[in-house]
Protein backbone atom coordinates (compact mmCIF):
# COMPACT_ATOMS: atom_id res chain seq x y z
CA UNK A 1 0.00 0.00 0.00
CA UNK A 2 1.24 3.62 -0.57
CA UNK A 3 2.19 5.91 2.24
CA UNK A 4 0.96 9.29 2.65
CA UNK A 5 2.30 11.82 5.68
CA UNK A 6 -0.07 14.74 5.84
CA UNK A 7 0.84 17.92 8.45
CA UNK A 8 -2.63 18.17 10.24
CA UNK A 9 -5.51 16.46 11.58
CA UNK A 10 -8.08 18.96 11.86
CA UNK A 11 -11.61 18.79 10.31
CA UNK A 12 -9.98 19.54 6.40
CA UNK A 13 -6.84 17.10 6.98
CA UNK A 14 -9.32 14.54 7.93
CA UNK A 15 -12.67 14.92 6.64
CA UNK A 16 -11.62 15.90 3.03
CA UNK A 17 -7.50 15.43 2.33
CA UNK A 18 -6.95 12.28 4.50
CA UNK A 19 -10.74 10.88 3.46
CA UNK A 20 -9.67 10.96 -0.19
CA UNK A 21 -6.15 9.58 0.33
CA UNK A 22 -7.25 6.93 1.61
CA UNK A 23 -10.19 5.84 -0.88
CA UNK A 24 -7.24 6.50 -3.43
CA UNK A 25 -5.13 3.43 -1.93
CA UNK A 26 -3.15 5.39 0.20
CA UNK A 27 -2.29 4.52 4.34
CA UNK A 28 -2.33 7.87 5.82
CA UNK A 29 0.17 9.01 8.62
CA UNK A 30 -1.46 12.04 10.23
CA UNK A 31 0.92 14.93 11.98
CA UNK A 32 -0.22 16.93 14.02
CA UNK A 33 -0.28 18.75 17.61
CA UNK A 34 -3.88 17.69 19.41
CA UNK A 35 -3.20 14.97 21.64
CA UNK A 36 -6.53 14.32 22.15
CA UNK A 37 -6.98 13.39 18.48
CA UNK A 38 -3.69 11.67 17.79
CA UNK A 39 -4.49 9.38 20.48
CA UNK A 40 -8.28 8.51 19.01
CA UNK A 41 -6.92 7.82 15.72
CA UNK A 42 -4.25 5.37 17.17
CA UNK A 43 -6.94 3.67 19.94
CA UNK A 44 -9.52 3.03 16.75
CA UNK A 45 -7.23 2.62 13.60
CA UNK A 46 -9.72 4.54 12.26
CA UNK A 47 -11.73 7.70 12.46
CA UNK A 48 -15.67 8.82 11.56
CA UNK A 49 -16.67 11.22 8.81
CA UNK A 50 -19.99 12.39 8.72
CA UNK A 51 -21.22 13.46 5.06
CA UNK A 52 -24.12 15.92 5.56
CA UNK A 53 -26.11 14.60 2.32
CA UNK A 54 -29.87 14.21 2.70
CA UNK A 55 -30.08 12.03 4.52
CA UNK A 56 -26.88 12.47 6.76
CA UNK A 57 -24.27 9.33 7.03
CA UNK A 58 -21.31 8.59 8.59
CA UNK A 59 -18.16 7.05 7.06
CA UNK A 60 -15.10 5.05 8.45
CA UNK A 61 -12.05 6.05 7.46
CA UNK A 62 -9.59 3.01 8.05
CA UNK A 63 -5.53 2.70 7.29
CA UNK A 64 -4.87 6.19 9.10
CA UNK A 65 -2.20 6.33 12.14
CA UNK A 66 -1.03 9.63 13.70
CA UNK A 67 1.97 10.87 15.19
CA UNK A 68 2.92 13.94 17.74
CA UNK A 69 4.50 16.73 15.84
CA UNK A 70 6.69 18.05 18.88
CA UNK A 71 6.81 14.74 20.65
CA UNK A 72 7.73 12.05 18.05
CA UNK A 73 10.07 13.60 15.82
CA UNK A 74 12.30 10.36 14.65
CA UNK A 75 9.04 8.42 13.79
CA UNK A 76 7.71 11.40 11.57
CA UNK A 77 11.52 11.11 9.52
CA UNK A 78 10.95 7.33 9.60
CA UNK A 79 7.34 7.66 7.93
CA UNK A 80 8.98 10.49 5.35
CA UNK A 81 11.43 8.61 4.36
CA UNK A 82 8.81 6.01 3.17
CA UNK A 83 6.44 7.90 1.91
CA UNK A 84 4.90 8.06 -1.53
CA UNK A 85 3.21 11.65 -0.99
CA UNK A 86 3.48 14.71 1.62
CA UNK A 87 0.47 16.50 2.33
CA UNK A 88 -0.38 19.66 4.67
CA UNK A 89 -3.36 21.33 5.86
CA UNK A 90 -2.22 23.29 8.68
CA UNK A 91 -3.26 26.82 7.74
CA UNK A 92 -0.75 29.10 6.20
CA UNK A 93 0.13 30.89 9.22
CA UNK A 94 1.79 27.93 10.82
CA UNK A 95 3.87 27.64 7.42
CA UNK A 96 6.79 28.60 9.56
CA UNK A 97 7.05 26.11 12.03
CA UNK A 98 6.77 22.99 9.67
CA UNK A 99 8.55 24.66 7.05
CA UNK A 100 11.70 24.31 9.88
CA UNK A 101 10.64 20.63 10.50
CA UNK A 102 10.44 19.75 6.70
CA UNK A 103 13.68 21.00 5.85
CA UNK A 104 15.43 18.94 8.51
CA UNK A 105 13.11 15.75 7.77
CA UNK A 106 13.19 16.38 3.73
CA UNK A 107 17.06 16.49 4.64
CA UNK A 108 17.12 13.14 6.14
CA UNK A 109 15.30 11.49 3.56
CA UNK A 110 17.73 13.03 0.69
CA UNK A 111 20.28 10.89 2.41
CA UNK A 112 18.24 7.71 3.35
CA UNK A 113 17.16 7.35 -0.63
CA UNK A 114 17.20 9.52 -3.91
CA UNK A 115 13.43 9.37 -5.18
CA UNK A 116 11.15 12.08 -6.46
CA UNK A 117 8.38 12.68 -4.36
CA UNK A 118 5.20 15.34 -4.62
CA UNK A 119 4.66 17.97 -1.98
CA UNK A 120 1.18 19.32 -1.61
CA UNK A 121 -0.10 22.15 0.27
CA UNK A 122 -3.41 22.25 0.64
CA UNK A 123 -4.40 25.57 2.44
CA UNK A 124 -6.55 28.51 1.58
CA UNK A 125 -4.60 30.82 -0.36
CA UNK A 126 -2.96 30.82 -4.09
CA UNK A 127 -0.13 28.70 -4.73
CA UNK A 128 0.41 27.30 -1.28
CA UNK A 129 3.33 24.82 -2.30
CA UNK A 130 5.50 27.19 -3.90
CA UNK A 131 4.88 29.47 -0.42
CA UNK A 132 6.00 26.38 1.33
CA UNK A 133 8.79 25.68 -1.02
CA UNK A 134 10.27 29.22 -0.56
CA UNK A 135 10.49 28.77 2.93
CA UNK A 136 12.08 25.54 2.91
CA UNK A 137 14.79 26.54 0.02
CA UNK A 138 15.49 29.98 2.12
CA UNK A 139 17.91 28.80 4.58
CA UNK A 140 19.08 25.66 2.30
CA UNK A 141 22.70 26.00 0.70
CA UNK A 142 22.96 25.58 -3.10
CA UNK A 143 24.34 21.89 -3.04
CA UNK A 144 21.04 21.00 -0.98
CA UNK A 145 18.54 23.25 -3.52
CA UNK A 146 20.01 21.26 -6.40
CA UNK A 147 19.44 18.01 -4.26
CA UNK A 148 16.19 19.00 -3.58
CA UNK A 149 15.30 20.19 -6.94
CA UNK A 150 16.26 16.83 -8.21
CA UNK A 151 13.71 15.01 -5.79
CA UNK A 152 10.97 17.25 -4.41
CA UNK A 153 8.37 18.60 -6.33
CA UNK A 154 6.14 21.17 -4.59
CA UNK A 155 3.19 20.71 -6.75
CA UNK A 156 0.55 23.91 -6.17
CA UNK A 157 -3.42 22.80 -5.34
CA UNK A 158 -6.95 24.49 -5.12
CA UNK A 159 -8.94 22.95 -2.89
CA UNK A 160 -12.77 23.40 -1.42
CA UNK A 161 -14.42 21.29 0.64
CA UNK A 162 -17.19 22.99 4.20
CA UNK A 163 -15.18 20.96 6.68
CA UNK A 164 -16.05 21.01 10.32
CA UNK A 165 -16.19 19.08 13.79
CA UNK A 166 -18.23 18.25 16.41
CA UNK A 167 -18.01 15.89 19.73
CA UNK A 168 -19.88 12.57 20.15
CA UNK A 169 -19.56 10.16 23.09
CA UNK A 170 -15.76 11.62 23.69
CA UNK A 171 -15.03 11.68 19.84
CA UNK A 172 -14.12 14.02 17.56
CA UNK A 173 -16.34 13.37 14.59
CA UNK A 174 -14.93 15.80 11.27
CA UNK A 175 -18.46 16.92 9.24
CA UNK A 176 -18.17 17.61 5.43
CA UNK A 177 -20.73 18.50 2.80
CA UNK A 178 -20.75 15.72 0.25
CA UNK A 179 -19.57 18.49 -2.46
CA UNK A 180 -15.38 18.49 -2.87
CA UNK A 181 -13.09 20.12 -5.56
CA UNK A 182 -9.02 19.17 -5.34
CA UNK A 183 -7.53 20.85 -8.10
CA UNK A 184 -3.83 19.96 -8.83
CA UNK A 185 -0.97 21.48 -11.21
CA UNK A 186 -0.50 18.64 -13.65
CA UNK A 187 2.51 20.46 -15.01
CA UNK A 188 4.58 20.06 -11.71
CA UNK A 189 2.72 16.58 -11.04
CA UNK A 190 5.53 13.91 -10.64
CA UNK A 191 4.45 9.79 -11.44
CA UNK A 192 1.12 8.59 -12.85
CA UNK A 193 1.03 5.47 -10.89
CA UNK A 194 0.89 7.90 -7.40
CA UNK A 195 -2.11 9.92 -8.82
CA UNK A 196 -5.43 10.95 -6.26
CA UNK A 197 -8.51 9.59 -7.33
CA UNK A 198 -11.36 12.02 -7.34
CA UNK A 199 -8.64 14.75 -7.97
CA UNK A 200 -8.97 16.89 -11.23
CA UNK A 201 -5.63 17.47 -12.37
CA UNK A 202 -5.15 20.60 -14.73
CA UNK A 203 -2.59 22.47 -17.14
CA UNK A 204 -3.06 26.01 -15.55
CA UNK A 205 -3.93 26.13 -11.97
CA UNK A 206 -4.19 30.22 -12.10
CA UNK A 207 -7.68 30.50 -12.99
CA UNK A 208 -8.86 28.14 -10.87
CA UNK A 209 -7.39 28.86 -7.67
CA UNK A 210 -8.54 32.49 -8.38
CA UNK A 211 -12.29 31.34 -9.02
CA UNK A 212 -11.98 29.39 -5.78
CA UNK A 213 -10.55 32.66 -3.65
CA UNK A 214 -12.72 35.38 -5.50
CA UNK A 215 -15.78 32.98 -5.99
CA UNK A 216 -16.12 30.47 -2.98
CA UNK A 217 -14.14 32.13 -0.65
CA UNK A 218 -15.44 36.04 -1.75
CA UNK A 219 -18.82 34.98 -1.54
CA UNK A 220 -18.63 33.13 1.83
CA UNK A 221 -16.61 36.13 3.93
CA UNK A 222 -19.42 38.73 1.97
CA UNK A 223 -22.39 36.48 3.44
CA UNK A 224 -20.15 36.95 7.10
CA UNK A 225 -19.50 40.72 6.97
CA UNK A 226 -22.98 41.38 5.57
CA UNK A 227 -24.72 39.58 8.29
CA UNK A 228 -22.31 40.74 11.18
CA UNK A 229 -24.01 44.30 10.15
CA UNK A 230 -27.26 42.57 10.44
CA UNK A 231 -26.61 40.57 13.96
CA UNK A 232 -26.89 37.41 12.19
CA UNK A 233 -25.18 34.76 14.25
CA UNK A 234 -24.78 31.93 11.25
CA UNK A 235 -24.28 32.00 7.37
CA UNK A 236 -27.51 30.10 6.78
CA UNK A 237 -29.82 32.45 9.06
CA UNK A 238 -27.72 35.36 6.98
CA UNK A 239 -29.22 33.57 3.30
CA UNK A 240 -32.59 33.61 4.46
CA UNK A 241 -32.64 37.79 4.25
CA UNK A 242 -33.32 38.91 0.88
CA UNK A 243 -31.14 41.92 1.35
CA UNK A 244 -28.53 40.27 2.34
CA UNK A 245 -28.57 37.46 -0.56
CA UNK A 246 -29.30 40.24 -3.65
CA UNK A 247 -25.92 42.17 -2.51
CA UNK A 248 -23.79 38.83 -2.71
CA UNK A 249 -25.42 38.02 -5.87
CA UNK A 250 -24.74 41.47 -7.15
CA UNK A 251 -20.87 40.91 -5.78
CA UNK A 252 -20.75 37.99 -7.72
CA UNK A 253 -21.91 38.91 -10.65
CA UNK A 254 -19.63 42.13 -10.98
CA UNK A 255 -16.77 39.37 -10.27
CA UNK A 256 -17.39 37.26 -13.25
CA UNK A 257 -16.70 39.97 -15.29
CA UNK A 258 -12.75 39.60 -13.95
CA UNK A 259 -12.93 35.76 -15.36
CA UNK A 260 -14.67 36.24 -18.44
CA UNK A 261 -12.21 39.68 -19.53
CA UNK A 262 -9.26 37.56 -18.47
CA UNK A 263 -9.56 33.70 -19.03
CA UNK A 264 -12.76 33.42 -21.53
CA UNK A 265 -13.99 31.72 -19.18
CA UNK A 266 -18.05 31.30 -20.52
CA UNK A 267 -20.46 33.11 -18.30
CA UNK A 268 -23.10 30.92 -18.31
CA UNK A 269 -20.48 28.36 -16.72
CA UNK A 270 -19.67 30.65 -14.21
CA UNK A 271 -22.77 31.58 -13.44
CA UNK A 272 -24.35 27.86 -12.67
CA UNK A 273 -21.09 27.49 -10.87
CA UNK A 274 -22.04 30.96 -8.27
CA UNK A 275 -26.01 29.28 -8.41
CA UNK A 276 -23.85 25.95 -7.08
CA UNK A 277 -21.89 27.80 -4.49
CA UNK A 278 -24.79 29.73 -2.40
CA UNK A 279 -26.94 26.36 -2.27
CA UNK A 280 -23.61 24.71 -0.58
CA UNK A 281 -23.41 27.64 1.88
CA UNK A 282 -27.30 27.56 2.75
CA UNK A 283 -27.36 23.77 3.04
CA UNK A 284 -29.66 23.33 6.27
CA UNK A 285 -27.27 20.86 7.78
CA UNK A 286 -24.44 23.27 8.27
CA UNK A 287 -23.33 25.67 10.91
CA UNK A 288 -21.32 28.08 9.80
CA UNK A 289 -21.17 30.84 12.77
CA UNK A 290 -20.11 34.02 11.40
CA UNK A 291 -17.57 35.06 13.54
CA UNK A 292 -15.31 32.07 12.31
CA UNK A 293 -16.20 32.67 8.37
CA UNK A 294 -15.41 36.69 8.53
CA UNK A 295 -12.77 36.04 11.33
CA UNK A 296 -8.91 38.07 10.38
CA UNK A 297 -10.38 40.60 8.09
CA UNK A 298 -7.17 42.58 7.96
CA UNK A 299 -5.68 39.57 6.07
CA UNK A 300 -8.82 39.18 3.78
CA UNK A 301 -8.85 42.91 2.83
CA UNK A 302 -5.23 42.32 1.55
CA UNK A 303 -4.51 43.41 -2.42
CA UNK A 304 -4.07 39.71 -3.24
CA UNK A 305 -7.28 38.07 -1.27
CA UNK A 306 -11.29 37.23 -1.58
CA UNK A 307 -12.60 40.66 -1.14
CA UNK A 308 -10.68 43.64 -2.76
CA UNK A 309 -8.86 42.29 -5.96
CA UNK A 310 -11.69 41.90 -8.27
CA UNK A 311 -13.04 45.09 -7.50
CA UNK A 312 -10.45 47.25 -7.36
CA UNK A 313 -9.40 45.46 -10.91
CA UNK A 314 -13.34 46.27 -11.89
CA UNK A 315 -12.46 49.87 -10.76
CA UNK A 316 -9.56 50.46 -12.59
CA UNK A 317 -11.13 49.12 -15.96
CA UNK A 318 -13.90 51.50 -14.96
CA UNK A 319 -16.55 48.44 -14.70
CA UNK A 320 -19.45 49.07 -12.38
CA UNK A 321 -18.53 47.51 -8.59
CA UNK A 322 -21.65 49.16 -6.88
CA UNK A 323 -21.64 45.74 -4.77
CA UNK A 324 -18.22 45.08 -4.55
CA UNK A 325 -18.20 48.26 -2.52
CA UNK A 326 -20.38 47.24 -0.19
CA UNK A 327 -19.04 43.80 0.42
CA UNK A 328 -15.21 45.89 1.21
CA UNK A 329 -17.19 48.57 3.43
CA UNK A 330 -18.90 45.98 5.39
CA UNK A 331 -15.73 43.73 5.65
CA UNK A 332 -14.27 47.28 7.26
CA UNK A 333 -17.27 47.79 10.07
CA UNK A 334 -16.35 43.96 10.96
CA UNK A 335 -16.27 43.55 15.15
CA UNK A 336 -15.75 40.75 17.12
CA UNK A 337 -14.10 41.12 19.91
CA UNK A 338 -12.65 38.09 20.31
CA UNK A 339 -10.49 38.32 17.08
CA UNK A 340 -7.53 40.04 17.29
CA UNK A 341 -7.35 41.37 13.70
CA UNK A 342 -10.76 42.50 14.28
CA UNK A 343 -9.55 44.41 16.88
CA UNK A 344 -7.05 45.88 15.67
CA UNK A 345 -9.34 47.08 12.42
CA UNK A 346 -10.78 48.98 14.29
CA UNK A 347 -8.75 50.09 17.03
CA UNK A 348 -6.85 51.50 13.41
CA UNK A 349 -10.09 53.08 12.08
CA UNK A 350 -10.44 55.07 15.38
CA UNK A 351 -7.00 56.34 15.54
CA UNK A 352 -5.95 57.29 11.87
CA UNK A 353 -9.14 57.30 10.42
CA UNK A 354 -11.01 54.80 8.07
CA UNK A 355 -9.27 56.18 4.37
CA UNK A 356 -6.29 56.15 6.07
CA UNK A 357 -6.83 52.01 6.95
CA UNK A 358 -7.70 51.09 3.59
CA UNK A 359 -4.58 52.57 2.25
CA UNK A 360 -2.71 50.45 4.68
CA UNK A 361 -4.19 47.16 4.60
CA UNK A 362 -5.82 47.30 0.47
CA UNK A 363 -3.86 49.88 -0.85
CA UNK A 364 -7.07 50.18 -3.21
CA UNK A 365 -7.51 52.43 -6.40
CA UNK A 366 -8.18 56.09 -5.07
CA UNK A 367 -12.01 55.90 -6.82
CA UNK A 368 -13.18 52.61 -5.37
CA UNK A 369 -11.64 53.65 -2.33
CA UNK A 370 -13.78 57.12 -2.17
CA UNK A 371 -17.25 55.09 -2.48
CA UNK A 372 -15.98 52.56 -0.04
CA UNK A 373 -15.30 55.33 2.61
CA UNK A 374 -18.87 57.16 1.77
CA UNK A 375 -20.22 53.63 2.08
CA UNK A 376 -18.93 52.76 5.24
CA UNK A 377 -20.92 56.59 6.68
CA UNK A 378 -23.96 55.37 5.08
CA UNK A 379 -23.37 51.83 7.35
CA UNK A 380 -22.90 54.01 10.20
CA UNK A 381 -25.95 55.91 9.80
CA UNK A 382 -27.60 52.37 9.13
CA UNK A 383 -26.06 50.25 11.56
CA UNK A 384 -26.01 51.66 15.46
CA UNK A 385 -23.16 49.32 16.43
CA UNK A 386 -21.27 50.50 13.65
CA UNK A 387 -19.87 53.59 14.82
Amino acid sequence: MKLAVHFGAGNIGRGFIGKVLCESGYQVVFVDLNENVIQQINEDHSYPVEILDNPKRIELVTNVSALNLMKEKKEIFDAIIDADIITTSVGIQNFESISKFLREALVNRANYKSAKINILANENAINASSKLKDLIYSCLGDGDKRLFDQNYRFVNTAIDCQSLSRIENEKSIAVVEPYFEWLIDGSSWYGEENKIDGATYVDDLKPFIERKLYLVNGAHAAIAYLANLSHYQTVQNALNDEHIVNTVNGFLDENLIYFVENYQMDRKDLEEFVEKTLRRFSNPQLSDDVSRVGRSPIRKLGMNERIVTVPNWLSIHEYPVQFGVKVIAAAYCFKNENDEEAKLLQEDIHSNGVSSAIDKYSGIDLKLKTKVVKQIELYKGDFEDVK
